[in-house]
């Protein structure tokens, strides 16, 4: 006797392709895509096992497959399905079609020939077959609203029912907001500028301003404890800007960003109102590049800078005007780091215009050109210069350095001055100067100093003075009441008719371990105190000339010519014998 047993492996397989079935249902149901190009087809797996008695059977047997919907009598639904089978050991495996039509939602059952003997009882259907029933959606059995086909590829407002209110108009009440961040254009939503608390972005598009005075105008509530950073992209801003207190004005470097201008009619002692960039106390630049260029103003004013402000990796370029002024610093403490000068044209041109203030300059570079040129000009205040290179040339008078009225001090600063007429390195009129690692160069084909000094204090160690190349040269003049203390370094000069290592008259100078060196006098005292110690002093005429005053030499080498009047203690000549002064 034959016996048919499903195996379970039947159940799991259709389980899975129930589940499916219902997947695809509820895609359908939801979104109504397009059909696929193949649908998904109306068969499905049917596993069984063949025994004949207690035997399993194998060989090729003729199988015809019927659905009732009876599990006795009843009608037969659908067409038969006939196969032609090989069977191993009982089992078996295939594919059972029987139309789209039969699964409409009725128990179904499965009957089996087998050689033309039926097989009882009949094996009522799992769901899973009537997982095909899904894939038609002839109803969305869920949906009692929605009627959706196959072949459906949208469906209207018109055709579904329950809208929430707000979007029955098609959502035309709803507005949008674009927080911090972001621009709101249209129906369109886009990054812009910062999305930070008290953050600016100025760029030519994306930030939240175009233009850096726009920007700073909008902030109103900045203090100690509330401060704001601007960020300014890269770009050639061509505007007048005035920051405020605690604002930090930071660009994208001194090549990116660019603010330009061009100069005005007030000269800075009145206002700002021709500079660039205007920096008040408390408010801080950095990583930019400043330019003032003439455009017919009278006026090139680059920075400027007043009270306690900070100046951090700024270029400062100023051109073309009567007069140019690259930065202006004017009462508090500015502080000035890391900054590039170019200041040139115009009648009268400064780098750096300090006028009274107790500025800080580091690690800078300042170049100066035109007709009458002061590189650094510190009128009054205390100023401070550290690390700084300089270098002026001029048409008619340079001054590389001046100090007027002023208590300065100077650190590792090195000084180049080149003139047609008139060339001062450190120029110091009625100042008090402290000056240490110093290095000065000076040239001019009328007359060159590379210290100078009326009416002034001057504190000097490890300086280097070199003064070449002119009709009068010296290396250090102190006149009209200076006191000057030298100790360390070596004075220079070469050159001219008139040259002299050291030119003194009515001041006083105490000058130790120092090498001083005229190509004409090595020191010229007129109505002077000098004190010389541990000293060398040549001159290819006169070593030291005393016209008047008192000269003291002590432990000192003396190559040249002396005068009579002298005081001397333990004096060589250049083979280190004693020297005795006349």
């Amino acid at each position: 006797m034959r016996k048919l047993s499903p195996h379970v492996t039947a159940v799991l397989v259709s389980v899975l392709l129930f589940g499916l079935g219902q997947v695809a249902a509820h895609q359908l149901a939801q979104e109504a895509p397009a059909p696929a190009s193949t649908p998904l087809s109306t068969a499905f797996t049917y596993q069984g096992r063949l025994m004949n008695g207690a035997t399993p059977a194998s060989g090729t047997y003729a199988l015809i497959f019927r659905l009732y919907d009876a599990p006795t009598a009843g009608f037969q639904v659908g067409v038969d399905v006939r196969q032609t089978l090989t069977i191993t050991n009982g089992l078996f495996t295939t594919q059972l079609d029987f139309g789209s039509s039969v699964f409409d939602g009725a128990q179904r059952w499965l009957g089996i020939e087998i050689n033309h003997e039926p097989l009882l009882p009949r094996y009522p259907l799992t769901a899973a077959p009537y997982a095909l029933y899904t894939l038609k959606a002839a109803q969305a059995t869920a949906a009692q609203t929605a009627t959706l086909a196959l072949s459906a590829q949208a469906v209207p407002w018109s055709g579904i029912s329950g809208i929430p209110a707000d979007l029955a108009d098609g959502d035309a009440d709803t507005t949008y907001t674009a927080g911090r961040g972001l621009l709101l254009s249209g129906t369109e939503f886009r990054a812009q500028g910062s999305p930070y608390a008290n953050t600016l972005v100025v760029a030519r598009s994306g930030g939240d301003f175009t233009s850096i005075q726009a920007a700073i105008n909008s902030i109103t509530l900045a203090s100690a404890d509330n401060p704001y950073a601007i960020f300014v992209a890269s770009g050639v801003y061509t505007e007048q800007v005035t920051l405020k207190p605690y604002v930090t004005l930071v660009g994208a470097g001194q090549a990116a960003t660019i603010i330009r201008w061009f100069g005005g009619a007030q000269e800075p002692s009145v206002s700002a109102a021709s500079a660039t960039v205007s920096v008040p106390a408390a408010a801080s630049l950095r990583q930019l590049s400043i330019e003032s260029r003439s455009s017919g103003q009278s006026i090139m004013l680059g920075v400027y800078a007043s009270g306690a402000c900070q100046l951090q990796d700024i270029s400062v370029t100023t051109v073309g005007g009567v007069k140019n002024y690259a930065v202006y610093t004017t009462a508090g403490a500015p502080q000035l780091h890391a900054l590039t000068v170019n200041a040139s044209g115009g009648q009268s041109t400064y780098g750096i215009y300090n006028a009274g203030s107790a500025a800080l300059i580091e690690r800078a570079t300042v170049t100066a050109a035109g007709q009458l040129v002061y590189g650094v000009l510190n009128d009054g205040g205390a100023p401070q210069l550290r690390d700084v290179v300089i270098s002026a040339s001029a048409g008619s008078s340079v001054y590389a350095v001046q100090n007027l009225h002023t208590s300065a001090t100077l650190a590792r600063v090195t000084v180049y001055a080149a003139a047609q007429q008139q060339s001062r390195g450190v120029d110091n009129v009625a100042a008090q100067v402290q000056m240490s690692d110093i290095e000065v160069h000076t040239t001019s084909l009328t007359s060159t100093y590379a210290l100078y000094s009326i009416s002034s204090a001057l504190t000097l160690t490890d300086v280097l003075a070199r003064a070449t190349d002119a009709a009068t040269i010296a290396g250090l003049v102190a006149f009209a009441n200076s006191t000057v203390t030298l100790r360390g370094g070596s004075i220079a000069t070469s050159g001219g008719s008139s040259t002299y290592g050291i030119l003194a008259g009515d001041s006083l100078l105490s000058l130790s371990a120092v090498t001083i060196s005229g190509a004409g006098t090595g020191i010229y005292n007129a109505n002077s105190t000098l004190r010389l110690r541990d000293a060398a002093v040549s001159g290819s005429v006169y070593s030291i000339y005393r016209a008047s005053g008192a000269v003291q030499v002590a432990n000192s080498q003396l190559v040249g010519v002396l005068t009579v009047g002298l005081t001397c203690f333990g004096t060589y000549d250049a083979s280190l014998a004693p020297l005795t002064c006349p």
